[in-house]
């Protein structure tokens, strides 16, 4: 691969310095270095969606990403890692030297809520991240799931839409149930605001799918980002009084020959322990490609 030429913000410290041969260093990354970068993401499409996502849609430099994109350079000026820090943190990384070098330049950002990585990369990058001093709230293992077969289109009682600004607040409703369920928090107390207008951006943007029996959603699912090869989801849920009726499993059948048709692949995270969820994906005909540790970080 191509050594990238990567160029830096004028406020980052390192934009003046000089760069010492043989030297390993890790670099905030500016606007004019996407294909660089999606380069670099594209070896592994499902394990990379979201973040190669956010630089589809927002670029590099965008308040859209809830944080900012570093990349780890080794000694031979070869691009080893690549990870999003803000919000939550995310990398991916090729080394060990990659995984430790994000994880302690990932440590000066305090904000951070969440950390998900690769379960053969947590020590790794724990040992070199962990010496903040902040602890675990939770950690949640997780699969990450795999959908490449478009099943063909489920009957007309299962027809998915997209949802309308008037919906907001019923889709908000399933997002804060499902918050409750899975880490205990309600996220309209955390940031009411940024939340509702996360919400709504994606609605606007035609990325959240519901479905509707008798005037009520009962069903949601949400594009969080996409690439040309993957469609990334979240906030997948059912009403818990229609839940064991088979709306989960058709629903996702039909999202799934909705989006296959112009994408390679679709992939979600579930929770290890939630088996209900897993049975339904693989009803569904996804299959797992990876394991992972989320950790919420105390505040």
């Amino acid at each position: 691969m191509p050594t990238p030429t990567l160029k830096l913000s004028s406020s980052d410290n390192i934009g003046h310095m000089a760069i010492i041969p043989g030297s390993e260093r890790v670099e905030r990354l500016a606007t004019g270095n996407e294909a660089s970068v999606l380069n670099f993401l594209s070896a592994r499409p499902a394990h990379t969606a979201y973040m190669a996502g956010l630089v589809y849609t927002n670029g590099l430099e965008s308040q859209a990403n809830r944080g900012d994109f570093h990349a780890y350079y080794n000694r031979d000026n070869t691009l080893e890692g690549v990870a999003l820090v803000g919000h939550a943190v995310t990398f991916e990384a090729r080394s060990v030297n990659a995984t430790q070098a994000l994880a302690r330049h990932a440590r000066r950002h305090t904000n951070t809520a969440l950390i998900r990585c690769e379960r053969d990369k947590l020590e790794q990058f724990w040992q070199a991240y962990a010496t903040v001093g902040r602890g675990a709230h939770l950690t949640c293992q997780e699969q990450l799931l795999e959908l490449t077969t478009r099943s063909a289109a489920c009957d007309s009682d299962y027809e998915l839409r997209r949802a309308s600004p008037d919906e907001l607040e019923e889709v908000i409703s399933m997002n804060v149930e499902l918050a409750l369920d899975e880490r205990g928090n309600d996220p309209l107390k955390a940031d009411p605001e940024g939340f509702r207008q996360r919400v709504l951006r994606r609605i606007r943007r035609g990325q959240v799918w519901i479905l509707t029996l008798q005037g009520k959603v009962v069903f949601k699912a949400e594009i969080i980002t996409r690439t040309p090869e993957v469609v990334y989801l979240e906030g997948i849920y059912v009403r818990n009084e229609e839940r064991g009726k088979g709306h989960g499993v058709r629903s996702m059948r039909q999202l799934g020959h909705i989006l296959l048709k112009e994408a390679s692949a679709l992939c979600v995270f579930v929770n290890q322990s939630n088996h209900a969820a897993q049975a339904l994906y693989r009803k569904a005909g996804y299959q797992a490609v990876g394991h992972y540790d989320t950790i919420y970080l105390l505040r």
